[in-house]
């Protein structure tokens, strides 16, 4: 019997261009092979479960199922992969950490899950509502995550030393990481870990009204945000090196890079609207419900 294949983990952190790289795994698992559809609830590590019953639906699988699973995704911490069935294999996006902040803050007063007319500097003030948004070092808090657990320090208070934990698992634990201002690249490099001829991805979940951006917001309110952040500027210096390391290393890396663009651009165009069919379908028959505020 041929080994299984390690399950695909999506450590999701918000913000960073998440539901457009998931989407694009989720579609690509289920149509390699096409029987996978037959079997998405499993395929898929039960993601129609909400976060709290997931992981329990998972364990209480069959052991023919636990074999189907291929892929799962999930607002955690590293460290997950300790409640699955078998090995897996680490993917993440990470942003520049200023303009995920003002995206998380523009996101959410779109969604109303903070009152639309609340200030950047009282939502500074206060800026967890729920544990998966937060937005001081919050991407070194989901790497540096222990038992799928993201970091829960007091805002402001995350301890230094997580920063090299969190560099650690970006260089050696994470298979593959991608920068969501260089995204032609990263599918690149996500094509090449996971021996894929292409990639599509089509633009998801995109914060429709962006009012917060550094062109409009104030200088003294960016150096705030970035003071919150120390952590996650020095993850992303260290992340943007090493990803540069990683291209260099690939003989043609332009050329290659440009086939995969023209080939991705022809496959989006029929891609794109089968997606958003799909997803139109989807809301009508099972309408997403409201976002409650805080």
């Amino acid at each position: 019997m041929s080994a299984q294949p390690p399950i695909l983990i999506h450590l999701h952190i918000p913000k960073n261009a998440g539901t457009t790289l998931s989407r694009m795994l989720k579609l690509r698992t289920l149509l390699h092979p096409p029987t996978n559809i037959l079997h998405r609830a499993a395929v898929l590590g039960q993601y129609q479960h909400p976060t709290e019953t997931r992981l329990p639906a998972i364990a209480a699988m069959a052991e023919r199922d636990q074999r189907r699973m291929r892929f799962y995704e999930e607002h955690c911490g590293y460290g997950v992969h300790e409640h699955l069935p078998r090995a897996c294999t680490y993917l993440t996006m990470l942003r520049d950490p200023i303009d995920r902040t003002l995206s998380v803050y523009d996101f959410l007063r779109q969604e109303g899950r903070i009152a639309t007319d609340q200030p950047l500097e009282a939502f500074l003030d206060k800026p967890t509502i729920r544990r998966v948004w937060w937005i001081d070092n919050a991407q070194v808090r989901y790497l540096a995550g222990e038992q799928g657990n993201i970091i829960d320090a007091p805002v402001g208070a995350c301890p230094p030393a997580l920063l090299d934990t969190a560099k650690r698992r970006l260089e050696h634990d994470i298979t593959w990481f991608g920068l969501l201002e260089r995204f032609d690249e990263s599918l690149f490099l996500l094509c090449r870990t996971l021996g894929w001829p292409h990639a599509v991805a089509v633009r998801s979940n995109v914060t429709k009204e962006r009012s917060s951006t550094r062109s409009t917001v104030a200088p003294e309110l960016l150096e705030r945000i970035a003071s919150m952040n120390a952590l996650d500027l020095e993850l992303d210096t260290f992340a943007r090196d090493l990803f540069q390391q990683r291209l260099d290393a690939i003989p043609d890396v332009e050329a290659k890079l440009e086939t995969l663009r023209a080939q991705s651009a022809k496959r989006q165009r029929w891609i794109a609207p089968v997606q958003r069919l799909a997803f139109t379908l989807r809301d009508r028959i099972a309408p997403r419900k409201p976002a409650r505020p805080g």
